[in-house]
């Protein structure tokens, strides 16, 4: 109930989406084309390993789409 009656009002509850970093797309192509290793890529974006690859899989999901 409680969730439902926030939404009715335009409230989101729980955490905020993820934003990819500015850097993103470079380092991400990098990683892609194996010039970097995931290690690095993960480290130069300052995230956490399972929040890359959930930005990796949301990426390449959208990528999909617009082609």
């Amino acid at each position: 109930m409680l969730v439902s009656a926030a939404r009715a009002n335009g409230k989101n509850l729980g955490r905020k989406a993820i934003e990819y970093p500015e850097n993103w797309e470079s380092i991400y192509n990098a990683w892609k084309e194996h010039k970097i290793k995931p290690k690095h890529a993960i480290e130069q974006l300052h995230l956490k390993h399972s929040t890359f690859y959930k930005l990796v899989k949301q990426y390449e999901e959208m990528k999909k789409d617009f082609i």
